[in-house]
């Protein structure tokens, strides 16, 4: 990231705050009777409970308390090559465990698939984590201990090369986003976009140019991709981080990008507005 991904994503909030919409990740919601016939697909058990959980932004997740156990159930966001996600979750919670890193399981269907489709959606099942989720930042003590479990996954993950394809073509690739953010900015010229946007275009194309590119791309090796604080699980009741979630983007990535994407991200918090402003840390 370098620096340069923060801005975008400010950009970014500022136009969804100036026309007063974020867009919709999602389609058409689902009945719990719907969920509960899913989760008959799975190896579970039989649903006793089901709860929608809040606070994702790219897949709908559900947890499941079955007769046979408590897991996480999630409608996967089309965005993503539902079987390159799945083996190259596989294959990383395999050497995390290997590693002796805590992880979930992903629990295949029971015609042995690692996801269902429902002619939709494809939906998969892991075991459910007991945890809890910290937002804004969370405190000092916190950030040390995901800190120090960050640098033991990137540890886990040295030389891991498991994974069967990019889970997300295009993801993190900076110069791609500088290019679009370049033809936008120059064919809007004289409309509304051009006038909202033209100034924070070209704060952000400079930025990048000064950029030391090199070091910016160097050190690529396998790294979680979205290293946000709200990836970090903590144990309740405790401020003992103990997993990484959301393992999807785990693949290769310039050192930069991983590190930029915890300094951004572990020093912002949300206005009730959903603007992004920094924190003094």
């Amino acid at each position: 990231m370098c620096g340069v991904e923060e801005l975008l994503r400010a950009l970014y909030h500022r136009v969804s705050t100036h026309y007063n919409t974020v867009p919709s990740l999602w389609y058409s919601a689902h009945t719990m009777n719907q969920v509960a016939d899913i989760c008959t697909q799975f190896a579970v058990g039989n649903p006793v409970s089901i709860t929608e959980l809040s606070g994702g932004l790219v897949h709908t997740t559900y947890k499941v308390v079955t007769d046979g156990g408590t897991y996480i159930l999630q409608r996967m966001n089309p965005i993503f090559n539902p079987s390159v996600v799945c083996l190259n979750v596989h294959a990383v919670t395999e050497r995390l465990r290997a590693y002796g890193f805590e992880t979930y399981t992903l629990v295949t269907t029971k015609t042995g698939a690692c996801t269902h489709f429902d002619g939709q959606f494809h939906w998969r099942v892991l075991t459910f984590l007991e945890g809890r989720i910290v937002s804004n930042g969370g405190d000092l003590d916190e950030v040390r201990s995901a800190g120090n479990l960050i640098g033991t996954f990137h540890d886990a993950l040295r030389d891991f090369s498991g994974g069967v394809g990019h889970p997300l073509p295009g993801y993190h690739d900076t110069e791609r986003y500088m290019e679009k953010l370049r033809r936008v900015d120059t064919t809007s010229y004289g409309t509304q976009k051009y006038e909202l946007l033209h100034a924070s275009a070209q704060e952000i194309l400079n930025a990048y140019e000064a950029l030391d590119h090199a070091v910016c791309h160097s050190s690529v090796r396998t790294f979680h991709g979205d290293p946000q604080i709200e990836n970090v699980m903590f144990r309740t009741g405790t401020k003992e981080a103990f997993t990484m979630i959301d393992l999807d983007t785990v693949w290769t990535y310039p050192i930069a990008t991983e590190i930029g994407f915890v300094g951004w991200s572990w020093t912002k918090e949300l206005t009730s507005s959903g603007a992004i402003v920094a924190q003094d840390r």
